[in-house]
Order: C-alpha cells, then structure tokens, then sequence
C-alpha cells in the first residue's frame, strides 16, 4: 500500500487539464493522481486509463465537447460515487493475494484505504495500486489464478 502518512501526497485540481495530470504523472512515475480541492480535501481520483486512449473520447462525446476541452473532473473517478474504498481495519492483516484478488474481483486497478477519525468520518490513509504490486513483487497478475503466499509466488516463477 502507498501509506500517505509516509509519502508525499500528489495531487491535482479538478479543473486542470487531461494534459497536464498526464504530465505530472509522468513526472512523478505514477498511474494515478488524487484530485482535491483547494483546501486538500479529497475530491476523487484520476488515472493515466482514464485519460488516455478511448475513455476520455466516450466522455467528450458523451457531453458533447472535442476531448482537448475536457479537464480532470469529468475523466476523474467521484469519491463518492464510483470509487473502491477498503477500511484499514480490514487490510491489516491481509496477505497480497487478499489485495490482489479484492482488486480483480472489484475490477479496478486501485483502491482508496481509509480509516475513521474521531467524529468517524473517513480519512484517506494510503492506496493500493495492481500495477505497483505488479511492479514490487515483480510479476505481471492478469492471470486468472492470484498466488495466496509468497512460496507459491516463488513455485509459479519455477524456482
């Protein structure tokens, strides 16, 4: 899990442009940005998917604008609405298959982590990526079968 206790949020604006979050993740060697508000507080997400290739087409034809008007907000996954959240409460013991199968089985290559404050509203503590898991145990998962513990990681690469 990215912990945002311990790595520098980067975050982008909801009227910025598709060109300009593909540049900063770019920059910063990431799949996805958060989106916020001017006072932090957390808006959604966007990914590199969701602002490339046939995606950001269906959008702009869907509102009825070219695709170079089109700006963050209306590519980007709604916190509320669409995306993934898991509760640190659950992910805290979980092994990586657990993460990579509660990934495929939600069919999103990431999800929110939030744990609950005082007042129990949710804060973002940390994000699950499949393409940074892919990245850290150094295997490609869009196999149906998910390995569940490390030695059977090690069995599948035949060692």
């Amino acid at each position: 899990m990215t912990d945002l206790q311990h790595v520098t949020l980067v975050t982008i604006a909801r009227d910025a442009s598709l060109e300009e979050a593909n540049r900063i993740m770019r920059l910063c060697h990431v799949h996805y940005l958060l989106v916020a508000d001017a006072q932090r507080h957390l808006q959604g997400i966007v990914t590199d998917a969701g602002t490339k290739g046939d995606r950001p087409l269906a959008v702009a034809h869907m509102l009825g604008i070219r695709p170079s008007e089109l700006v963050v907000g209306d590519v980007m996954v709604n916190k509320h609405d669409d995306a993934q959240v898991m509760h640190l409460t659950d992910v805290t013991a979980a092994k990586v298959g657990n993460i990579v199968a509660t990934l495929k089985e939600l069919g999103t290559p990431f999800c929110l982590v939030v744990d609950h404050d005082a007042e129990d509203n949710h804060v973002l503590c940390g994000v699950f990526s499949l393409s940074q898991i892919e990245r850290q145990i150094g295997l490609a998962l869009h196999g149906e079968e998910i390995a569940q513990t490390f030695s059977q990681v090690v069995t599948s690469l035949g060692h």
